[in-house]
């Protein structure tokens, strides 16, 4: 299956990028229009997994950006609650104080241990989130509804 990207029966049709001034291609950057024989690129034998140092230095990279994203993201993170806290409360009829303590954890975001989850399947009926987190496999190919969106 990974194979079939590179199989000579496989048709690629690729074309230039509709582009509207002022933005515009540099030639030669340009998609070849000269085929070129030879085989496809193999990515486990040919790109080689990165070194600890390399590692290292992803993970330093990562830090820096997330320390450099971390305002950007709390404001995300809050604009994401105040949506969540408003849908839930509107589906509940309740205000956004309001509601048991499942409804103010998913008010922020958050999946309390012990709220039902709504599963399709009679046998599972009453789980909770708990216990889909205790025994995953129990669950496997059972149709739930999302915990914080509900059966809506």
């Amino acid at each position: 299956m990974d194979r079939m990207v590179g199989a000579p029966e496989r048709l690629v049709f690729e074309g230039g990028p509709l582009l509207d001034p002022p933005v515009r291609q540099e030639p030669e950057r340009a998609a070849s229009q000269t085929a070129i024989s030879g085989t496809a690129l193999n990515t486990i034998a040919d790109c080689l997994p990165l070194t600890v140092a390399d590692k290292s230095r992803l993970q330093e990279l990562k830090a820096k950006s997330a320390h450099r994203l971390a305002g950007e993201r709390a404001k995300a993170h809050q604009a994401f609650i105040a949506a969540q806290a408003k849908q839930l409360a509107a589906r509940k009829g309740i205000n956004s104080q309001g509601g048991n303590a499942h409804d103010r954890a998913a008010m922020r975001g958050r999946l309390a241990a012990g709220r039902r989850a709504a599963v399709r399947r009679s046998e599972l009926a009453g789980c909770t989130v708990a216990d889909i987190l205790a025994d995953p496999d129990k669950f496997e190919g059972a149709t739930l509804a999302d915990p914080l969106e509900g059966v809506e």
